[in-house]
C-alpha cells in the first residue's frame, strides 16, 4: 500500500470533520458538567468523597484517538474524559460510583469498591476465562497511592518488548499481545511526580527502551501546594529534560511547518514557540529547513539529517508491523511522530549534537 493511497483513504469530508469536532465538544462538555454537578453533590452532602477530571478533557480526548485496542492504561483519577472517550465510562457510571452503587452493570470499574473515579477494565469473562485483550482497550485498576501506577507501567511496557523479541511466545498468546505492538499509556499529576516511584519508572523505561507514553497534567500546584516547594526548578518538564533533549521532528505535513490554509497568527506563534523550546529541530530536506527558518530566523537549532532509509517514511501494511522494532539496545533513536519507528542513524545524531 503506497503512502498516497493511505493518505487518500484517511481524508474526510468537511461535513464529517465538523461532525467529529462537534461530537468531541459535546463529550468534553458532558464530562465537565457532570464533574461540576458531582462536586456540588459532594459539597452539599448528597454524595460521598468525589474527585473529578475537570480541566484535562481536551488533551484526553486527543489521547483517546490514538489509544487502540490492545493498548494498556496505567492512570489515575483525573482520566475521566479519556475513559469516556474510549467508551468505557459515562456520567451515569460516575454518579453510580459517587452514590456507592454496588452493581457492576451500573458501576463497571469496581462496583463502587474503590475510590471515586478509580477506573479499571475487566480482563475476565463471567466463567473466569481470559478475554481477548487485543479486542478491547485495557485499563489496569487505579490505585489510591500516588504514583503507584508507574511501577506497573514499566511491567506493561516491558511485556510488549518481551513479546516483540520472542515472536514464538507471542504467537502462542494471541489474546495477550499483537506481536508486541501494543503501547502502555500512563497519566499522572505534577505533584505525584515528586514521588520516587515516578523517577525510578522513567529511568527504567529509558534503560529498557520499552514502548510507553507518559502524560503529566501540570497545574503548577498539587494538593493545594505550589510547584516551587515540591519540585526542583518548579517545573517537571525542566527536570525531565535531563533524560533526553527535546527533539522535534518536522515532516512535510506537520502542523509546525505546514504553510497551508491554517497559517494564521495563532499557528505561527505555536510553531515559533515549539521551535524555540526544542533543543534540536530535525528535518529531512533543505526545503523543510527553509520553512523552519521562515518561522523563526533565529532557529540555529535546526539540523538537516538525511534519513537512514527513505523507504521508512512510507506506511507499511499492518501485516509487516511485527517486523518493526522501536529501538536497539544502547542506541539513541529519534522517531517519526506518526509512524513510531526509528528513522535516523545514531552516528548522524551525534555529529549534529
Amino acid at each position: 500500500m503506497s503512502t498516497k493511497t493511505t493518505e487518500a483513504s484517511l481524508k474526510i469530508s468537511k461535513n464529517k470533520f465538523q461532525e467529529l469536532i462537534l461530537a468531541d465538544y459535546c463529550l468534553i462538555t458532558e464530562v465537565r458538567e457532570s464533574g461540576a454537578q458531582g462536586r456540588r453533590d459532594v459539597l452539599s452532602g448528597k454524595g460521598s468523597f468525589g474527585i473529578f477530571g475537570d480541566g484535562k478533557e481536551l488533551a484526553q480526548v486527543a489521547m483517546a484517538k490514538i489509544f487502540r485496542n490492545g493498548d494498556f492504561r496505567a492512570g489515575y483519577y483525573r482520566d475521566q474524559a479519556l475513559m469516556t472517550a474510549i467508551g468505557q465510562y459515562s456520567p451515569k457510571h460516575m454518579f453510580s460510583a459517587l452514590y456507592g452503587d454496588p452493581e457492576l452493570e451500573r458501576e463497571p470499574s469496581s462496583g463502587s469498591r474503590q475510590m471515586m473515579n478509580h477506573f479499571s477494565t475487566s480482563f475476565l469473562n463471567k466463567d473466569g476465562s481470559w478475554k481477548n485483550l487485543m479486542e478491547q482497550k485495557n485499563s489496569t485498576a487505579d490505585m489510591a497511592c500516588l504514583s503507584s501506577q508507574f511501577p506497573r507501567l514499566v511491567g506493561l511496557a516491558q511485556a510488549s518488548q518481551v513479546y516483540r523479541d520472542n515472536l514464538e511466545i507471542a504467537k502462542r498468546n494471541p489474546g495477550f499481545t499483537n506481536n508486541g505492538n501494543e503501547i502502555a499509556f500512563a497519566t499522572i499529576g505534577n505533584s505525584s511526580c515528586a514521588e520516587g516511584h515516578f523517577w525510578e519508572a522513567v529511568n527504567a523505561i529509558g534503560v529498557l527502551q520499552v514502548p510507553a507514553i507518559i502524560s503529566i497534567w501540570d497545574d503548577d500546584y498539587g494538593i493545594s501546594v505550589s510547584n516551587e516547594i515540591q519540585m526542583t526548578k518548579s517545573d517537571v518538564s525542566a527536570v525531565l529534560s535531563g533524560f533526553h533533549p527535546l527533539v522535534v521532528t518536522g515532516l512535510g505535513s506537520d502542523v509546525l511547518i505546514n504553510q497551508g490554509a491554517e497559517n494564521n497568527i495563532i499557528t505561527k506563534l505555536l510553531r515559533k514557540s515549539v521551535i524555540k523550546k526544542a533543543d534540536h529541530f530535525t528535518v529531512v530536506s533543505k526545503e523543510m529547513q527553509k520553512q523552519v527558518l521562515d518561522v523563526d530566523q533565529e532557529a540555529s537549532n535546526s539540523f538537516f539529517i538525511p534519513s537512514s532509509d527513505p523507504k521508512q517514511f512510507s506506511i507499511r501494511p499492518p501485516s509487516e508491523q511485527i517486523k518493526i522494532r522501536f529501538s536497539k539496545p544502547g542506541c539513541i533513536s529519534i522517531f517519526s511522530p506518526r509512524y513510531i519507528r526509528p528513522i535516523y542513524q545514531t552516528i548522524k545524531i551525534v555529529k549534529v549534537s
